[in-house]
């Protein structure tokens, strides 16, 4: 295996949007997982984007952002273990305020935000988790990261029950050149489609799912719902 080139400290300075593109190609592998794993137990959203890498790097700029968000990371992660998920959100909730209030503009802040936007659609407060994501996307022009914000979208849209918003969503991320999370995204275009009686295009979803991506994990599945 080729030897990783070292990225200076002086180029992560001058181009923290370039590092964050980096880091988020490194860590797709693990982050495709971490989605599909959880969408197979219910459709939660993850709550690391990528905060497990950036960790070991350090932006001058951003370096107390970055420290203070592992911080509440940790706390919340510890939190979820003793106690139930709205109850972790409120005792963490002044923390990731204070973040956005004093890094909002910041590359740590920015993952804050999304970070945050995860803690309260888990803690299913819906329209903040929303209001959140929306804001986010114009932080990022990374596809991968984008469309890991349109997944997040899309599942708190359909906590809503607001299943055609929840689609739109997920349509966006099949239409991007990106194929991580495309096929999670296409199973439950089809499901959802379903849910709605639309089940043309149900089937349609799920039949693109078997020709773009035969080895998702949802592939057997949608084999018998696609009638193959």
């Amino acid at each position: 295996m080729a030897k990783k080139k070292k990225i200076s400290r002086k180029k992560l300075l001058k181009e923290p949007d370039e590092f964050l593109t980096f880091s988020a190609r490194l860590f797709q592998y693990t982050l495709e997982h971490k989605y599909q794993l959880l969408a197979t137990l219910g459709g939660i959203v993850a709550v690391v984007l990528i905060i497990t890498g950036i960790r070991f790097y350090s932006l001058q700029r951003s370096k107390e952002a970055f420290a203070l968000l592992e911080k509440s990371r940790a706390r919340y992660e510890k939190l979820l273990g003793e106690k139930d998920a709205q109850t972790a959100y409120e005792e963490v909730k002044s923390d990731f305020e204070q973040i956005l209030d004093k890094y909002g503009n910041k590359a740590g802040g920015k993952l804050a935000r999304v970070m945050f936007a995860d803690i309260c659609y888990r803690s299913d407060n819906l329209d903040q988790a929303i209001f959140l994501y929306e804001k986010a996307l114009a932080d990022f022009q990374d596809p991968f990261i984008r469309n890991s914000i349109f997944s997040g979208l899309a599942y708190a849209h359909e906590k809503k029950q607001a299943y055609k918003k929840a689609t739109e969503y997920f349509e966006k991320i099949t239409a991007s050149a990106d194929p991580v999370l495309k096929g999670e995204a296409l199973f439950n275009i089809g499901r959802l489609y379903a849910t709605l009686g639309d089940h043309e295009k149900s089937q349609t979803a799920y039949k693109q799912l078997v020709a773009e991506q035969p080895d998702s994990i949802y592939i057997d599945l949608v084999k018998e719902l696609a009638g193959k």
